[in-house]
């Protein structure tokens, strides 16, 4: 691989209504995210279920190596499918009704519930073609808390093993599951918009917010997304997704050997404070393998106002690698990371 191709696999690129394909699909990215806004036309309609197989199969049929696609699919509050597609999908026969809450399907039939409910999102997922879901949500949180009805509002051994149940049985269907958001977003404001800052003690982590973790990373976890919160006991300055010690904690105490991936890098926390070329930057050198960044073809930049475009992205890191910010090797574990879990997923002969 050059490197170029090599760099392009760390990033996942989520895409909109605006998207040129024939642009995106020149470059060997690791993957593409469907947001909300990827399921309408230009003209603010819904695209047919045909039109969205058909974009995933040639940008597929496209990639030097197969991608990973991806979705947010948690359930009734964050769900890309429910308000786009269902119609059609339920008049097809493959969605026989919306996707739930996790805490709505834990309270009407605990962990079989869970299970059945992996094994139905996943056949709905892989028809349109998508192979892996930004979910569950295995955070802990306070009933006043943001985040805390995307959680299975349970204690954190429960939430153990509902992490197991989504992750083992995942493993069966050909849809991977991602752990988030590491190291628990307990009850942070929503970093969408700003910085979220968390200042209880270790101990607390390690006694709650951490166990649903271990629980899906002992189950085999592919993929962990870490949260943009400042989380005072492992970083006082720096958001977890771009701050070294979290991710050492994942590596080193947790024995996590997986897929490491950043929430989306311009959400308002980072972009706030942050160039879109620093922050992918730090996130590399914090110790992520793959970054999430929303963006269009020559989409300007929140803060510092440039232009962003597919092949400067990949400057950021090839250029950081050349002036010795990242080194080779760094890129060529996390390349070796993502080639390993698509082959060990299917995807790669």
């Amino acid at each position: 691989m050059t490197q170029e191709e090599k760099v392009a696999q760390m990033y996942v690129i989520g895409t909109s209504s605006r998207t040129d394909y024939s642009k995106l699909n020149q470059y060997t990215f690791g993957g593409h995210l469907y947001l909300l806004d990827s399921f309408k036309n230009t003209s603010g309609g819904i695209q047919k279920v045909n039109n969205i197989q058909n974009q995933i199969a040639t940008s597929q049929s496209e990639s030097k190596i197969p991608l990973i696609m991806s979705i947010d699919e948690e359930g009734e509050t964050v769900s890309r499918l429910n308000s786009t597609l269902y119609t059609e999908l339920n008049n097809l026969g493959i969605m026989n009704e919306k996707f739930k809450n996790s805490c709505d399907l834990f309270a009407s039939g605990g962990l079989e519930a869970i299970r059945n409910d992996t094994i139905y999102k996943s056949g709905v997922l892989k028809y349109l073609g998508f192979n892996l879901d930004f979910a569950p949500d295995i955070d802990i949180a306070d009933s006043t808390a943001y985040i805390y009805k995307r959680t299975l509002k349970q204690n954190a051994q429960t939430t153990g093993q509902f992490a197991k149940t989504v992750i083992e049985t995942g493993k069966s269907t050909g849809v991977s599951y991602t752990l988030k958001h590491f190291p628990g977003y307990g009850n942070s404001i929503d970093t969408h918009n700003g910085f979220g800052t968390d200042n209880r003690p270790l101990s607390d982590f390690e006694n709650k917010d951490l166990i649903p973790f271990q629980a899906g990373i002992e189950s085999g976890a592919e993929v962990v997304m870490v949260s943009h919160n400042i989380v005072t006991c492992f970083d006082a300055n720096t958001p977890a997704s771009i701050s070294k010690p979290v991710h050492d904690y994942l590596r080193n105490n947790m024995g996590y050997t997986g897929i490491i991936i950043t929430d989306a890098i311009n959400m308002g926390a980072i972009a706030s404070k942050y160039s879109t070329k620093d922050s992918v930057i730090k996130a590399i050198q914090s110790g992520n393998d793959m970054i999430c960044l929303s963006m269009d073809e020559g989409q300007t930049d929140t803060t510092g106002g440039a232009k962003l475009t597919y092949a400067g992205i990949i400057k950021y890191i090839t250029d950081a690698v050349a002036n010795g910010q990242i080194s080779q090797e760094t890129v060529d574990t996390a390349v070796t990371r993502i080639l390993a879990w698509k082959y060990y997923t299917g995807l790669m002969n």
